[in-house]
């Protein structure tokens, strides 16, 4: 390994974490190794070892299930999982969200229970379970807002309520426009963000083609039921 990769320890150390799978050292040895340059620049083949190593894409057998089970665009659970917790499964926010999608307890608990699953604040640190409830989760909010990414995104930080009121009224429903005028700074930066991940990981998946457009507007008539959570 060491001669093979002699002048190139970045892309030595990303790879052999790769092989043993420990995707937060992966993503935290090519947030210091990878130039912020190098990101804002196009992904390619020549330079995929930097984006495979900074967009690390572990559980992936879990994760492509959830995908294909709850209709999840490809690539959509790990955009989230990088921007929620950089692939911690034990982490706690300061607001008490917890593990790989960092679910607030509450929601954890409704989501469980829809799926008629035992539940115990414990157990979200554990990955297989905080998957399942996350990806369940984020499909019941792409549903609930007529497959719209952006909105969905942005429920997923802020909740559905706040984003149905958002959308009450005379407002602009051009996708951008809606996206830079989000009331709530952290979730307008979350929901660029979380966006951007995913178009990276689609591209990691099957190169250009893979990347999918946005809808240019926002669909007319989606709103969160009153008892949205």
């Amino acid at each position: 390994m060491t001669a093979a990769y002699e002048g190139q320890e970045s892309e030595a150390l990303c790879r052999m974490y790769g092989m043993l799978s420990p995707a937060k050292r992966r993503y935290r040895v090519g947030t210091q190794a990878v130039s912020a340059a190098a990101l804002q620049r196009a992904p390619s083949e020549a330079d995929r070892w930097t984006w495979e190593c900074v967009y690390p894409q572990p559980y992936v057998g879990e994760v492509r299930a959830l995908e294909a089970q709850h209709g999840l665009p490809k690539g959509l659970v790990h955009a989230l999982m990088r921007q929620e917790s950089a692939f911690d499964p034990v982490v706690v926010s300061p607001a008490s969200a917890v593990g790989l999608m960092q679910l607030m307890p509450a929601t954890a608990r409704k989501a469980a229970s829809e799926l008629s699953l035992g539940f115990e604040l414990g157990q979200l640190k554990s990955a297989p379970l905080n998957l399942r409830l996350g990806g369940f989760y984020i499909g019941k909010l792409l549903r609930t807002f007529d497959a719209s990414l952006p909105l969905a995104t942005a429920a997923y930080n802020a909740g559905p309520k706040a984003v149905s009121h958002w959308l009450e009224g005379k407002i602009d429903r051009d996708t951008d426009v809606w996206v830079a005028r989000i009331p709530y700074g952290e979730t307008r930066t979350y929901v660029g963000r979380v966006l951007a991940n995913l178009a990276r990981y689609q591209w990691l998946d099957g190169g250009d083609a893979a990347v999918e457009m946005l809808p240019l507007t926002l669909p007319a008539d989606a709103r969160a039921p009153a008892d949205a959570y």
